[in-house]
């Protein structure tokens, strides 16, 4: 959990050009803020206390405005511009290094447990949805409002309700 917490600091200080602005971008920014919360009612769901999880899940989302589940698995180096409306749901599976902007939601398009699985260094613009049981691979960009139903190579970027590839590999 500490080492995913680093890198999630790290990323988000990257961003800034001075030491007061990092420490100002850690302090303050309710996105990282949201991913903080999720780490550690992640940790609270996999060491069996998953009432502590819940509250703490319920306080992340009054705080911050994102709802991320603690059962979600989330890698390293998560960034969430503006966390109002965004939803992570509980079986959400995304990797490291991944952007999420305003108002995403990831999870199932049906019950029962289908989930999205995200590879790494996705890029999520505003608005944009990724439903159901996918597979999404590296490096994947969709764009604003977009909603994506069906699986992603590597280094796809889609576009439009539902999402058709627009670029691969460049």
């Amino acid at each position: 959990m500490f080492n995913r917490i680093r890198a999630d600091i790290r990323r988000v200080a990257d961003q800034e050009r001075t030491v007061l602005s990092k420490v100002g971008a850690i302090l303050f920014n309710l996105g990282f803020h949201a991913v903080l919360f999720y780490r550690l009612s992640h940790w609270l769901h996999t060491h069996h206390l998953g009432a502590l999880a819940a509250v703490v899940s319920y306080w992340s989302a009054v705080f911050t405005g994102a709802q991320i589940s603690a059962r979600a698995t989330i890698g390293k180096g998560l960034i969430i511009y503006h966390p109002n409306g965004h939803v992570i749901g509980a079986t959400a599976v995304i990797g490291d290094y991944c952007t999420l902007t305003q108002g995403n939601m990831i999870g199932q398009r049906r019950g029962g447990g289908d989930r999205p699985t995200i590879g790494d260094y996705l890029y999520a613009g505003a608005g944009a949805k990724i439903l159901g049981d996918i597979k999404i691979g590296n490096r994947v960009r969709v764009a604003a409002n977009s909603v994506v139903f069906h699986s992603l190579p590597d280094d796809a970027s889609v576009i439009g309700v539902p999402a058709k590839k627009i670029s691969h590999n460049g």
